[in-house]
């Protein structure tokens, strides 16, 4: 009962949405409302759509936490023996789920940009984003509906499930997918803003203050899941890789690329009223790429490992959507754009002159990475299948990085408009006389920070080196050097805005958040470099009693031992662990690492579980592969070097995202009172 109720609310969202939309872009007194009126019943349709797909999404939700399996999409994805975590994230572990959980986030952020109260000036605004946002949802709530209902009944109702993909049954991917969608959903309010700010003919330093905390809020998400999934890639698939250029990878890189962008330039609207339509620009094409990424995982057009669902049906319907928004949206934007007049001019050395090269370098990057994703498709459309893997995307992709994260590291040094030279205790920035002593000189700064890169790549290669003997290159130096610059100018940074406010207490949430971002990606950067470059590895055939080394590693395989399924204990598998003893110098043992194999006899499936140490330094990570012919036992044994550096890193960007979209949102509500 509780599914068809939830039915019903999924379909009732769709009517809803539709009077959302004619009320906000219907032309002025088409329908005889007024302003007010006309504003109120926008809000409550998008609020009451909010409500409405909750309610449907929580009735999935119960039908696999009570394993009814009347539900084909419960039937097919869950299992009663199945542990309560990983019933409720098999919600989103399917195609059908999955999209309305898209659906659901998109209703949602609709519900709350309908809760945000701005300036009276900035509501016809927000109306017509509103407007813009039922469309989209209008859009895959018809997908959902009519291709992907994941309400549909099996009747007589099966006694028991099929279990969920054991891949799947995982903590990162429980959460992956949701923060992925989070980002990915969170481009639909900018690109709603930007549409509206086209449809008005008006993008002014306000609507940039107004557009700036939802780009970051998806940029956060996104993030996160894309460092999440990353995460997961790494320990659950037992190769020991974070990335592997992915085309599905890819496909979440993209809209994070150009949402990177459009937050810098977002800064450049704010302050000096330039590159308006550039920023409208990057509004409309990184929802754009957030949808290209969803076709592509729902109509298997790419070879992925993530890629799923594959029914033509479904991917013609996305692409009917993408297309629309593609004609719609670009199309309102050729027209219109020629009406922007040109913002307030800045020098060349200056903060928005070094946006303007990060945006450039962000841009080209993401072209080069679209490029190499589809390549592959252009070629076999031909006639002569070509594959492109790591060795394109490092030639062609690292090369914009690089004098991207130098660029990232001296920004913030230079003032805004015009960056000025002059002898003194400073120079004079904008800020006037009061603050000429608290900001560095282009020079000084520049040489502070070399120093302080320097020190830093020092540092660490003498902590790997101590730990351990990794390959050094000159290459691989002169990228920690780099590392060590972006970290360098994210804590200089946050010391220069630390003497500017008096205290570290008194540093502004927006100051926080360039600080913890570009200190973070440094960090990210460190264990980038280490956790592919200086890995020590090696697959070995043991047999207990059997010892083998890694760089300063000595490991023996003490035994293999077996453990039957638990349903008490949360355990749908059989498991084989390989029990591992890391020794020191003298033969003694340290620790007993076990790496496990699982077999899931519901699925008739197995997967690797690698064990890992985790210490500041790196990672000791181990699998067990298969057992050999002869007897012994296949495993995998390796040192990954600054590993947690890399998710360390990111969990830094990821609180500067926070602290950006709060200290955003806090000045908005400031200047409206």
């Amino acid at each position: 009962m509780i599914a068809e109720w939830a039915h019903l609310a999924l379909i009732l969202a769709l009517p809803v949405a539709v009077m959302q939309a004619l009320s906000a872009l219907s032309p002025a007194g088409m329908l005889g409302w007024s302003g007010g009126f006309r504003q109120n019943i926008v809000r409550w349709s998008a609020l009451f759509g909010a409500i409405l797909t909750s309610l449907a999404f929580l009735g999935l939700v119960l039908a696999f936490i009570s394993g009814d399996f009347s539900v084909k999409t419960t039937f097919e994805h869950s299992h009663s023996a199945k542990p309560l975590l990983y019933k409720i994230s098999g919600t989103w572990g399917n195609h059908e789920g999955s999209i309305l959980l898209w659906v659901l986030i998109l209703a949602v952020f609709g519900g709350l940009l309908a809760l945000r109260k701005g300036a009276a000036s900035r509501q016809d605004l927000q109306v017509r984003a509103l407007g813009v946002q039922a469309l989209i949802v209008i859009a895959f709530l018809a997908f959902t509906i009519f291709t992907s209902n994941p309400f549909e009944r099996l009747l007589p109702a099966p006694i028991e499930g099929r279990g969920l993909n054991p891949l799947l049954q995982d903590i990162g991917l429980a959460l992956h997918p949701p923060l992925l969608y989070f980002g990915y959903v969170g481009f639909s309010i900018t690109f709603a803003l930007t549409v509206a700010a086209l449809l008005r003919g008006e993008a002014d330093q306000a609507w940039a203050r107004m557009v700036r905390p939802w780009a970051m809020l998806a940029w956060t998400g996104l993030t996160a899941g894309i460092a999440l999934g990353s995460w997961w890639a790494y320990y659950e698939l037992g190769w020991g890789g974070f990335w592997a250029w992915d085309p599905v990878e890819n496909l979440s890189f993209l809209p994070w690329l150009t949402g990177t962008a459009l937050i810098h330039s977002l800064m450049v609207v704010e302050k000096s009223g330039a590159l308006r339509v550039w920023t409208l620009f990057l509004g409309v094409v990184t929802f754009v790429l957030a949808i290209l990424g969803t076709f592509v995982v729902r109509s298997g057009l790419l070879t992925s490992v993530h890629a799923f669902a594959v029914d033509p049906s479904r991917g013609v319907f996305i692409l009917a959507i993408l297309g629309l928004a593609v004609i719609a949206a670009f199309g309102l934007f050729v027209w219109r754009a020629p009406q922007f007049k040109p913002g307030g001019g800045f020098a060349p050395v200056s903060r928005e002159g070094a946006l303007v090269l990060n945006n450039l370098f962000l841009s080209t990057g993401a072209g080069v990475v679209l490029l190499g994703t589809f390549f592959p498709l252009i070629t076999e459309a031909f006639g002569q299948p070509l594959t492109v893997g790591k060795p394109y995307f490092d030639a062609t992709f690292l090369p914009f990085m690089v004098p991207l994260l130098l660029l990232m590291a001296l920004g913030p040094f230079l003032p805004w408009r015009q960056a000025r030279f002059a002898a003194g205790s400073g120079g004079e920035s904008e800020a006037g006389p009061k603050r000429r002593r608290l900001r560095l000189r282009p020079a000084r700064g520049l040489l502070t920070l070399l120093v302080v890169a320097l020190g830093l790549a020092a540092l660490v290669i003498t902590l790997l080196s101590w730990q351990s003997q990794p390959r050094l290159t000159l290459t691989i130096a002169l990228a920690m050097v780099l590392a060590g610059w972006l970290l360098g100018g994210g804590v200089l940074t946050l010391l220069q805005r630390v003497q500017a406010s008096g205290s570290l207490a008194k540093v502004t949430l927006l100051g926080w958040a360039v600080s913890l971002a570009h200190a973070g990606l440094g960090i990210a950067v460190f264990g980038l470099i280490a956790g592919s470059a200086m890995v020590q590895e090696r697959t070995v055939n043991l047999k207990p009693g059997d010892e083998a080394e890694v760089g300063h590693l000595t490991f023996r395989l003490e035994g293999v031992r077996e453990t039957q399924v638990d349903p008490a204990a949360g355990r749908n598998y059989i498991s084989a662990f390989a029990d591992l003893a890391v020794l020191d110098r003298q033969g003694g043992v340290q620790m007993i690492l076990s790496p496990e194999r699982r077999f899931y006899p519901i699925r008739q499936d197995s997967t690797t579980e690698a064990a890992i140490h985790v210490t500041w330094l790196g990672d000791i990570f181990l699998a067990f592969n298969t057992q050999a012919p002869d007897g012994g036992f296949i495993v995998s044994l390796s040192w990954r070097p600054l590993i947690p550096w890399l998710y360390f890193g990111c969990f830094l960007m990821v609180v500067g995202g926070v602290c950006g979209v709060l200290g955003s949102w806090r000045r908005l509500a400031r200047m409206s009172s």
